[in-house]
């Protein structure tokens, strides 16, 4: 596939080893297919301002020692890797959570998303790189409920959510400032008048101890 970083073509080819692991290469501009070193099981990879965004499903050390652990999101510097063929330092750009996981990655010309399970309620995280690092900022979405990332425009600031909750229906969230901004343009029609009601979330304690949501 190609992917495309500001004014960046780039090549990539994949080669499946099995249904949870694979190599990734980039297409050089010498025609080489250079072997991206990351783990074979790596996921949610995307390539945003300079940077190689990937996570793992099992924990990996990277070459200089920092630990990358499932659930967590990390960086490195791609432009650097393409010219010297080496990594350089690697970035945390989210540390694993409890009860957190990483639904998907999407982004537009200059933000990065995170869409996050965050004890069964969907949330959503911007994401922007500028020279100091990695600035992280949610998304002001409803709270609550089941979240999607519907649609980013990759060469603009367009970005639209999906969202649904008990009272709720589906509904289609749309920006046009990179999630700064949010309006509801479209909606299932509501089956009842969800007025007079709340919804909550509580735990219960399993047998074994473990909290339940």
């Amino acid at each position: 596939g190609v992917e495309y970083d500001g004014d960046k073509r780039h090549v990539l080819l994949g080669k499946t080893l099995a249904f949870f692991t694979s190599h990734s290469f980039l297409r050089l501009a010498s025609g080489e297919n250079r072997r991206i070193p990351l783990p074979d099981d790596a996921t949610d990879t995307a390539i945003f301002k300079g940077q190689l965004i990937f996570g793992v499903r099992s924990p990996w050390t990277a070459s200089d020692g920092t630990q990358c652990l499932p659930d967590g999101l990390y960086s490195v510097d791609f432009d650097r890797w393409i010219d010297t063929g080496e990594f350089g330092p690697f970035e945390t750009v989210l540390a694993p959570a409890h009860r957190v996981s990483i639904a998907g990655l999407a982004r537009t010309q200059d933000r990065l998303f995170i869409n996050l399970m965050d004890n069964v309620r969907g949330k959503v995280i911007a994401c922007d790189r500028t020279p100091d690092g990695w600035s992280l900022k949610p998304v002001a979405l409803p709270d609550n409920g089941n979240v999607g990332i519907s649609h980013a425009e990759h060469f603009g600031s367009s970005v639209s959510f999906s969202f649904t909750d008990f009272l709720t229906p589906s509904s289609i969230i749309w920006s046009d400032d990179d999630g700064e901004t949010l309006e509801t343009v479209k909606s299932q029609p509501a089956r009842f008048d969800a007025s007079p009601y709340v919804s909550e979330q509580f735990e219960a304690r399993s047998k074994d101890g473990t909290m339940i949501p």
